[in-house]
């Protein structure tokens, strides 16, 4: 198909691009994100990701680390779909029709809707947060909490009501809005830089490097939102008694006794999962939309 910039797909459209990308990356990289989750729950720094990583596979096998895959990807096909599918439109939206966007007007595109994104698929992540948290029950042949996404959302209704669904929401919305924001503003930003003002070729070499700069971007600011929103999320866990009243309150104890390394609990694990994961998302979602469409994405 022939490129037409002045081709301006559907809604639908965009959320397949993207939700379809989404899925992809979400698929390879979800190991990492239950390490992830693993480190920001233990107290203190008993393990780093390299010897964490060797007893997980030693005493539960690799495989135990997909524990919670399902709501995970689901969560993508909305998070996806609508984080990088809407950015455009809002986008528009702020910087008007034709218009060069500036930076802080891709910021704020990427922060409402992966803000928006986030909160339809809260659900999901609270799901997918509490299976990864039992893996370990799993694998050593204990009975979990939930024995998969269907009865975890079973019972989280059944216990907790549809508050249950949105544990952790507003930490999980700041995380959004921080990730997208900086993640997808950055890829923005970078490819509008590299192709207008130093004549890269728009091919996925050029992508490559862009969405490697946006991971790291979204590693530094959504890091510690999303070691609160897991400790918002895993909190009451076998009935245990809840830790934290609310954000501030997690943010507080968290700083207090484990200062701010605490915040970036996992930040190797979080770049090195969000580096890739931002890599085979552009990059899919590149050739997709050209597939698709007819043309890339597109900077303005």
């Amino acid at each position: 198909m022939k490129k037409d910039d002045t081709y301006n797909p559907s809604m639908l459209t965009r959320f397949s691009c993207a939700s379809s990308a989404a899925i992809v990356a979400e698929s390879i990289t979800f190991w990492l994100d239950s390490m992830i989750t693993r480190l920001q729950l233990q107290k203190g720094y008993q393990q780093g990701f390299v010897s964490m990583l060797r007893t997980v596979s030693r005493e539960e096998g690799f495989l135990s680390l997909f524990r919670g895959l399902t709501p995970a990807v689901s969560r993508q096909i909305v998070t996806g779909g609508i984080g990088v599918g809407w950015y455009p439109v809002l986008r528009k939206k702020f910087c008007g029709e034709n218009q060069e966007p500036r930076l802080y007007q891709r910021v704020a595109a990427g922060s409402l809707s992966g803000m928006c994104a986030q909160f339809v698929a809260s659900p999901l992540d609270v799901v997918k947060v509490r299976l990864q948290a039992e893996a370990k029950l799993v694998s050593t042949g204990q009975t979990p909490t939930y024995r998969g996404m269907f009865h975890a959302f079973e019972l989280i209704w059944k216990n907790e009501g549809v508050a249950g669904y949105f544990r952790g929401v507003t930490p999980s919305l700041l995380r959004a809005g921080a990730q997208y924001g900086a993640g997808t503003a950055t890829y923005d930003q970078t490819k509008s830089l590299l192709l207008d003002t130093f004549g890269f070729p728009d091919i996925a070499p050029t992508h490559f490097l862009c969405s490697g700069i946006s991971g790291f971007a979204t590693a530094c600011v959504g890091c510690p939102a999303d070691v609160i929103k897991t400790r918002m999320i895993a909190q009451i866990l076998h009935g245990g008694e809840r830790k934290y009243k609310h954000t501030l309150d997690c943010i507080v104890k968290t700083v207090r006794s484990e200062g701010l390394r605490g915040m970036y609990k996992g930040f190797v694990p979080t770049y090195l999962r969000l580096a890739p994961w931002q890599i085979i998302f552009f990059v899919t979602f590149e050739q997709v939309s050209l597939a698709v469409t007819g043309h890339t994405f597109k900077t303005k």
